[in-house]
């Protein structure tokens, strides 16, 4: 193509020199074949354009360096172009999880200031299904407090049912940094000591993640059907 281009520039801009360029056909073959027969293919051009005069010949010259040159460079690009078939593809770079586990967990919670009122849901999500679970609570102090509630009772659940490999995942970063991080907080410094003690058994494999709220989706909407349901209810089941 590179070279295809350079030729019809050339043979456009020398107008009468076209046919002096067709006699010398065999020259420019010998150019393509070996660059280091140069110099003594530039004097056969000197001797070729001897009839035709000086400026003919220094124009032909040119011609000759710019084909030189679309040759070299179509050379390149014919390499390059082997090189890219013959190369063995990347392997594309596939994200580590940190965290491997048999059970995941997601845990939400839905609040009501008025009568601080708690809803709590999570799903928890195994080799063999989903488990849906919620569960509602009264005298809830604040929103940061019902995460931790939570997660606590999803903790509590995924513990007394003998799972021992679980990736918790919570909305709230606030609570997850904290839990991670051993952060005391004034205002959950019971619950995080209960989540610290249920989960600080040698036999357990847990870790605890934080999520985007539009990846939580199933757990929020558990959460809000409990806040919806009544503890006399709750209390019987």
């Amino acid at each position: 193509m590179i070279l295809s281009l350079a030729l019809a520039s050339i043979m456009g801009s020398l107008g009468p020199l076209s046919l002096m360029w067709s006699s010398g056909i065999g020259v420019r073959s010998q150019i393509h074949q070996d660059d280091r027969s140069r110099p003594s293919i530039l004097l056969s051009l000197v001797l070729l354009g001897a009839s035709c005069g000086v400026d003919y010949v220094y124009l032909l010259l040119m011609a000759t360096e710019t084909l030189t040159t679309a040759i070299k460079a179509a050379k390149e690009w014919d390499q390059l172009q082997q090189h890219e078939k013959t190369a063995p593809p990347s392997n594309p770079q596939i994200p580590v999880a940190d965290f491997i586990s048999a059970v995941v967990v997601r845990s939400d919670a839905a609040w009501h200031k008025e009568d601080k009122k708690a809803g709590l849901g999570w799903i928890i999500q195994t080799t063999s299904g989903i488990i849906h679970k919620k569960k509602v609570m009264i005298d809830v102090a604040s929103p940061l407090m019902v995460e931790g509630l939570a997660l606590r009772e999803a903790l509590k659940h995924c513990v007394s049912s003998g799972m021992d490999s679980i990736r918790f995942e919570s909305g709230s970063s606030q609570l997850i940094k904290a839990i991670n991080r051993h952060e005391p907080l004034t205002e959950l410094h019971g619950v995080l000591a209960d989540i610290f003690h249920l989960s600080s058994s040698p036999t357990l494999s847990i870790s605890f993640n934080w999520i985007p709220r539009n990846q939580n989706m199933l757990a929020d909407s558990l959460a809000k059907d409990g806040l919806c349901m009544d503890e006399a209810f709750m209390a019987l089941t």
